[in-house]
């Protein structure tokens, strides 16, 4: 692993990020419980790999998420998507959601703050045999410089 490129993967199915939830009788915000396991689930399985100290400078991700081909499809469709490596989901979760979700899980781990991501690349398609799951890729880009070079 190079200090400037980290490769994992993520096991799970992936979930999108939500706006908060109110409750009518408290006023309250919450967020969805099952965003929080993906968030914890995500935590646990990436701190294997974090740097020592968070990045600072931009950054680029690039995301594959893998969605499980679901049950309600008749067999002969479960079947085609296993035999096509890129069978991609026109409908399901937005690309977008799903993206966030994982920056918010993954900033402060790997980055210092979501505002640095200067590139992003998304990927949906459905899962093969390995299943469900999200593999990242994190690219330190060069920034431009705190202070003025040297002349040489």
């Amino acid at each position: 692993m190079s200090a400037d490129r980290i490769i994992f993967c993520i096991n799970g199915t992936p979930k999108s990020w939500k706006a908060p939830q109110f409750n009518r009788k408290t006023g309250n915000a919450y967020k969805p419980k099952q965003e929080k396991v993906w968030r914890e689930s995500v935590w646990g399985q990436a701190m294997a790999y974090a740097p020592e100290t968070p990045w600072d400078g931009p950054v680029r991700i690039t995301l594959m998420f893998e969605f499980p081909v679901p049950k309600s499809w008749p067999k002969w469709k479960r079947e085609w998507v296993q035999a096509h490596s890129f069978a991609y989901p026109a409908s399901g979760q937005d690309w977008v959601n799903l993206a966030k979700a994982l920056e918010d899980a993954l900033k402060g781990i790997f980055f210092i703050d979501d505002r640095q991501v200067a590139w992003v690349q998304v990927e949906k398609r459905y899962a093969g045999k390995d299943g469900p799951g999200v593999s990242v890729v994190l690219e330190r880009l060069e920034g431009i410089p705190d202070k003025r070079p040297a002349r040489e």
